[in-house]
This record gives C-alpha cells, structure tokens and sequence, in this order.
C-alpha cells in the first residue's frame, strides 16, 4: 500500500499555466528572427535556452545572444514581449484549487523556467488576478534560481530537503513522462499529466485511490 500523500508538488508549463509555442515561433517570425524558431523548436536541447533555464546566463546575455539572431534590431522590451507570447493563461479555478489543497497537503511549484518567463507569470497571472503566488505554494522551486533543471535528480533532492518531504509521501504531477520517471526513481509518486485534461480531477482521483 503507498504511503499517505502529504506534499504535492506541481510542474508548471501545461498543467498550471496554458502554453502556445506556436504563437511564440510566429511572432520570432514576424520581427525578422532567422533562426530563432529552430531553437525554440530544439528547446531542450539548445545551449541558449538551457542555459537560460539554469540561470548559466543572465537575461541581459539571453537578450544579447536572441538579438544577434535577428535581422532588425529589437530592444529588451521587444524580445521580452516575443518570448512571453507563448505564455497563455494560468486559469484562476486551478489557483483556488491549489489554495485549497494548502489547507490540507503542503504545495510547491517546481518548473524548468527563466528569469523573464517568472516575472510575466507573477505580474499577468498571479498578481493580476488577485493572488499571490505565496498564497498557492509553500515551496517555490525554480530552475534557473537553483541553477539544475528537471529531469536531474538533484533538482528533486533539492526540493525535498528543503521541503523537509518524504519522497514516499510527496506527489509529483509533471506532463512530460521523463520528469514523472525522474521523479519515480526517488521515490516519489507521480502522475504524468496530459494538458487538456481536468487538473483537480487527476489529483482528486489519485488522492481518492490512496
């Protein structure tokens, strides 16, 4: 029998927050990017984007090396407004979902993300709706303040040490399947998410079963 659930912990892009990276390739497109939509489509794979999410560079350097791909010269504010175009929505039932699961489980956030991407998702889809990302999380975990990234396995430790959580005790919802594996080889239960699904329903259903 698993162990009782006491920590969630979330992923972010495509289980919070709605993502169109499309949209994003589209508009590096339309302001003169030559090269810029075959690295957002290799994203993970790609040394810039990489390095970004690990806090290896900072998002002056990241603007640097985005603008030397482009044909025109766009300013910080330009690139900055391109790059969080992909960033759709954070639906406010999800974040009185998670205000609701504090009263019963601790809830972190834990997502592969860049400083510029951060500050777009508090100011427009936190603060703008009214809450706090302190008020959905007790733990917040981010790649690029603790310089490793999922799948990693020091990204998870880093978490529950300082969550003080039990792997067998913590829940990971993640929709890429390696992150759920990564997380599963510690210990941790995990549900692999698909977008598009009913996020308090999978994590209702799970916590039912226990």
């Amino acid at each position: 029998m698993s162990a009782i659930i006491k920590n969630i912990i979330f992923d972010l892009g495509q289980v919070l927050l709605d993502l169109d990276k499309k949209k994003c390739l589209d508009a590096f497109s339309e302001a003169g990017f030559t090269t810029a939509g075959e690295l957002l489509e290799q994203n993970k794979r790609n040394q810039l984007f990489g390095a970004y999410e690990c806090g290896d560079i900072t998002s002056a350097e990241f603007r640097n090396a985005v603008r030397s791909m482009c044909t025109t010269n766009c300013s910080d504010n330009e690139i900055d407004a391109i790059w969080n175009t992909m960033l759709v929505a954070i639906p406010i039932e999800k974040l009185h979902f998670l205000i609701e699961l504090r009263k019963r489980y601790k809830v972190c956030l834990l997502s592969n993300t860049n400083e510029i991407h951060w500050d777009y998702i508090v100011a427009h889809f936190f603060e703008q709706q009214g809450i706090k990302p302190e008020a959905c999380f007790d733990y917040i975990f981010l790649s690029y303040k603790i310089k490793e990234k999922k799948p990693n396995s020091a990204i998870y430790q880093k978490a529950l040490e300082t969550g003080n959580m039990k792997p067998e005790e913590t829940l990971f919802i993640d929709d890429l399947k390696e992150n759920c594996q990564a997380a599963a080889a510690l210990g941790i239960q995990t549900i692999h998410f698909t977008p598009g699904r009913s996020l308090p329903a999978a994590v209702c259903n799970f916590l039912t079963t226990q």
